[in-house]
């Protein structure tokens, strides 16, 4: 069948008769289940009229089989044995079975439900699982490495269906509007310390996780690819087998899984993906639930404000004195709380004061221009210039080359042949250690283990994870993997 060719396994599931049909296929997946796989038509025609179709008649049932064997959801079997009656000939003269794609097919729409339920997790031992598998892939050989494969594409199947499945229930409206009432306030505490242990595990995982990806060699991904083709060839089928296709199957799912946990310089992994996603739903989560308890609390506190004020203007409202000076002090305990209906804010200049004791009659009105507040009569701003100080760009180029040949003085007085090996220095400056350390995160996270640096160059980084070093700084000492940086481009 051809990649973009039409399914006619699905084609029941849009016929006019699809009501008879899915209740035929569903009986044919229960029976199947229960291992009973061949079945009779009288046995068939009985299932629909207990699934609720009790005016089904054998006609409509011989027809329905028909089509569903036509587009290849049932295969059909003759009986061997001799029929020894007519009714027998007609009802028992042949068995049918459901297809490997009829039962692939009604177990997908019975996910279907389930699937908009779902919410996947975030759980931080699988990734440990997938490791451990990862760490031990290089000691087997023969049947053990080819299931030690098949344990390895099954954990990161989980891994990756899981995440997706968490990251689209996390950004879904559903969840956004769940996180906006109030009842959400009572998950608050489990729900961030749910994210945060799964971002402290996967800190921890992250990094072993590419390492020990790096460390499967290309010889144990060949050795794969050939056991996987004599499983093949040795499997029992009369269709034609695609061996050929095998090897691109595994190297592109080995591809894979390295792009889905390692950055390159086009893009960032899967992973990192994923622990930004979650860090944002943390983050947003915790201002969802800010925002709320602000909301409580200060419509909680101004309830309280409000009857207190209520209370003293119902004094003045009960008092003994006539309703005009009753009046005028609500007007005046009003303008206290609320401040004046009507307000205008007049400013001036500073006033020219000689004195602290002159008298304000004899000081300086000062003159304050009024400008209108149109736009069309307001004045032009005269666009400035951009002056170039050519002297100051110098002095900062100056100082910025000036440094420049310092580092790279100093890296070339503990390079070797343009190598540079962890183990074979003891002691090492403290800035060369800041550049270390980030040209070895950099690396980790990379397939080729390449990082440009400020001085022109394109290290290689050689990580030996099984060996640890500690190098001593001008303010402490630091261990780490073994490593060898070795400049590929550019002149040390």
């Amino acid at each position: 069948m051809s990649d973009f060719e039409k399914v006619r396994q699905f084609t029941y599931l849009n016929a006019d008769n699809v009501d008879r049909y899915r209740r035929i296929m569903r009986f044919f997946y229960l029976q199947n289940q229960r291992m009973n796989n061949l079945l009779y038509k009288e046995d068939i025609l009985k299932g629909v009229h207990m699934s609720g179709l009790s005016e089904y008649t054998t006609n409509q049932l011989d027809n329905d089989l028909s089509g569903l064997v036509e587009w290849g959801n049932l295969q059909v079997q003759q009986e061997m044995s001799q029929p020894k009656t007519i009714e027998e000939y007609r009802n028992k003269h042949f068995r049918y079975q459901i297809t490997t794609v009829g039962i692939e097919i009604e177990e997908f729409i019975q996910a279907l439900p389930e699937e908009d339920d779902n919410t996947s997790d975030l759980d931080s031992h699988m990734f440990k699982r997938f490791l451990e598998s990862l760490k031990i892939i290089n000691s087997l050989s023969n049947q053990d490495l080819l299931d030690g494969w098949d344990d390895l594409q099954t954990r990161f199947d989980k891994i990756r269906k899981n995440a997706t499945g968490y990251i689209a229930y996390l950004t879904s409206s559903r969840v956004e509007d769940l996180m906006q009432t109030t009842e959400f306030l009572v998950y608050k505490l489990k729900f961030v310390k749910y994210l945060r242990e799964f971002i402290r595990s996967m800190q921890q995982t992250s990094i072993k996780i590419s390492l020990a990806l790096n460390s499967v060699s290309q010889d144990t991904i060949t050795n794969i690819v050939k056991l996987q083709e004599i499983h093949e060839s040795n499997k029992l089928s009369l269709g034609q087998q695609n061996i050929e296709g095998v090897e691109k199957r595994v190297r592109d799912t080995w591809k894979f899984m390295c792009y889905w946990f390692m950055d390159t310089d086009s893009r960032e992994s899967e992973y990192t993906n994923l622990i930004s996603q979650t860090n944002e739903a943390m983050s947003r989560v915790t201002n969802i639930i800010q925002a709320i308890t602000e909301s409580n609390l200060q419509y909680h506190s101004r309830s309280k404000d409000y009857l207190k004020i209520a209370e003293w203007f119902q004094v003045l409202v009960d008092s003994d004195e006539s309703e005009e000076k009753s009046f005028f002090k609500a007007n005046k305990l009003s303008a206290t709380l609320f401040g004046a209906s009507k307000t205008r804010h007049i400013q001036s200049c500073n006033m020219d004061v000689t004195s602290q004791l002159d008298d304000i009659w004899k000081m300086t009105v000062p003159t304050t221009s009024l400008t209108s507040k149109s736009r069309k009569n307001r004045p032009r701003v005269a666009n400035k210039s951009f002056i170039i100080n050519s002297e100051r760009q110098e002095v900062v180029r100056k100082r910025k080359l000036e440094e420049r040949n310092k580092n790279q003085q100093l890296w070339n007085s503990y390079l070797k042949n343009g190598e540079l090996v962890l183990s074979d220095n003891n002691h090492l400056p403290k800035q060369i250690r800041r550049e270390l350390i980030r040209y070895f995160s950099i690396a980790i996270m990379t397939t080729n283990h390449r990082v440009s640096t400020q001085l022109g160059w394109i290290f290689e980084i050689e990580i030996n994870p099984e060996k640890k070093v500690t190098i001593e700084f001008d303010d402490g000492y630091l261990t780490l993997p073994d490593a060898k940086f070795k400049i590929v481009e550019g002149i040390a």
